[in-house]
């Protein structure tokens, strides 16, 4: 298993770089890559052209995001009142705390404080509680997979290497979780599947290199 883990991605090298200034001063150890994107992304637009991705080993994810809170619980104290934030209603502001990992700190600091202001607050058990919860319901496996299966097995069997693709991704792709966790994206049924497609579409695919080789010959 990789010792870093990919903890973030900007599109904004400022944001990029803060980032990396604050682990810097706080001794946390991590790795990042760098990829244009340009080549999806509209050509014209050269404010999206990188993916600065953030790096880390799972045990600093929680203290990382803990630094992060405190220092974003500063910014908020000169916020301008114009921010979007202070439209929100009471729902919506306590659905981005239920939902922090959508969300930058600052707006999630900010929500909890617009709540404070209008007499609703949270304890830490409760936000803690929010966040168990919020990982359990990420770390439920994606269902409904039976048309990439059944593609899958289409495209092993006739095509060979697009069904290893579809394969392989079925079963070993991962997500990553807010705490560092590492949990598989689909069933054990669809990634049983994935194992049956990808055994499939290597051995058809190496009927066909083989198939040509004689040909050639």
């Amino acid at each position: 298993m990789e010792d870093f883990i990919k903890y973030q991605s900007y599109n904004v090298e400022s944001d990029f770089q803060e980032v990396i200034e604050i682990l810097k001063l706080n001794n946390i150890n991590y790795k990042t890559e760098d990829y244009p994107i340009n080549f999806i992304a509209d050509p014209s637009n050269t404010s999206f052209s990188h993916e600065y991705v953030v790096k880390l080993e799972k045990e600093s994810f929680l203290k990382v995001e803990e630094i992060l809170e405190d220092i974003s619980k500063n910014q908020i104290q000169d916020v301008e009142k114009d921010y979007y934030l202070f439209e929100y209603s009471n729902d919506e502001l306590i659905d981005i705390i239920k939902h922090q990992d959508e969300w930058n700190k600052f707006d999630v600091s900010l929500a909890k404080k617009i709540l404070r202001d209008r007499g609703i607050e949270f304890s830490k058990e409760e936000i803690t509680q929010f966040k168990f919860e919020r990982i359990h319901k990420l770390s439920e496996a994606e269902k409904g997979q039976n048309m990439w299966v059944i593609l899958g097995y289409i495209f092993s069997i006739f095509g060979g290497l697009f069904g290893i693709l579809i394969g392989w991704h079925l079963e070993n792709h991962k997500r990553i979780l807010p705490n560092g966790e590492q949990v598989f994206d689909y069933s054990e049924k669809d990634r049983k599947h994935g194992k049956r497609i990808l055994q499939i579409g290597i051995v058809v695919f190496t009927i066909e290199i083989v198939l040509r080789l004689i040909e050639i010959i």
